[in-house]
């Protein structure tokens, strides 16, 4: 079960640092979460909505003032025009979204892909990241044991192995410098933020970022002005949308739990 947060006490699992990369030419901000603590609690990451129904969505900065969570990012895809989550969204084993259409974009310059090119990150039980291919169903998803889904664009990292394709599955983004969040998990298990901010990066520049790292899977999440990061409630990256930020549907927490994951079905 989730407990509420002694920030104090379990900040210093949570260790970002700003930092620059002069083969991008860009600023960064590099976060790890240890998934242990030493009271024998785990941080665990959860998809969550900012609002039911999608029709009062907020920033992240606004979502994190109302509660106290230890860490959160943006997190998927999403209409731009209706501000409802794209293709796939499952939470505590409940599937809210599961659109096999193209892939809407509000303008025809922001691209076109469609459901069945871009990859799934699913957390499962444990509280770990898989990533899965497009023709996965939600229902396979669901089965293989994940709580939560969601649909951002395709692994950097996958498998231990740098992940080529990307540059052909998403060529509009890969080629361009954008602002980027990047989410992970390191051989041992702990988690990974990259949060990238203007100009931002390609995906060849990131992927000579993350190399040599002791990285399992590295997946890009919805990035640009939807790039947010909150450590507790203090906002670590720039806003690039309105005072708190651009606001956006779905978001990635980081939780205190005790005991067993319990989800009710």
């Amino acid at each position: 079960m989730y407990i509420k947060l002694d920030f104090d006490k379990y900040k210093e699992y949570v260790i970002h640092e700003k930092k620059f990369d002069l083969n991008s030419n860009c600023e960064y901000i590099f976060t790890t979460i240890k998934k242990h603590t030493k009271d024998g609690k785990r941080i665990f990451p959860r998809v969550r909505t900012t609002n039911k129904d999608f029709n009062q969505v907020t920033s992240l900065y606004d979502f994190m003032v109302k509660d106290e969570i230890l860490f959160a990012i943006n997190a998927g895809i999403f209409n731009t025009g209706t501000n409802i989550p794209e293709c796939v969204l499952m939470i505590d084993k409940k599937i809210l979204v599961d659109r096999k259409e193209t892939y809407i974009h509000k303008s025809l310059k922001d691209g076109g892909d469609k459901r069945d090119e871009l990859y799934i990150l699913g957390i499962d039980s444990n509280g770990n990241f898989k990533i899965y291919e497009p023709q996965y169903s939600v229902e396979h998803i669901l089965n293989d044991g994940c709580v939560d889904a969601i649909m951002g664009f395709v692994p950097i990292i996958i498998n231990y192995k740098v992940f080529l394709e990307a540059d052909i599955i998403c060529s509009y983004s890969s080629y361009d410098k954008h602002p980027r969040q990047i989410i992970g998990q390191y051989t041992n298990e702990d988690f990974f933020i990259l949060t990238i901010n203007e100009p931002g990066m390609t995906f060849e520049e990131v992927r000579n970022l993350l190399k040599g790292m002791k990285i399992s899977m590295a997946y890009n999440l919805d990035g640009g002005s939807s790039t947010q990061t909150i450590f507790h409630k203090k906002q670590l990256n720039p806003t690039y949308r309105e005072k708190t930020g651009r606001k956006i549907p779905t978001v990635i927490t980081f939780e205190v739990i005790t005991g067993e994951l319990v989800v009710d079905n």
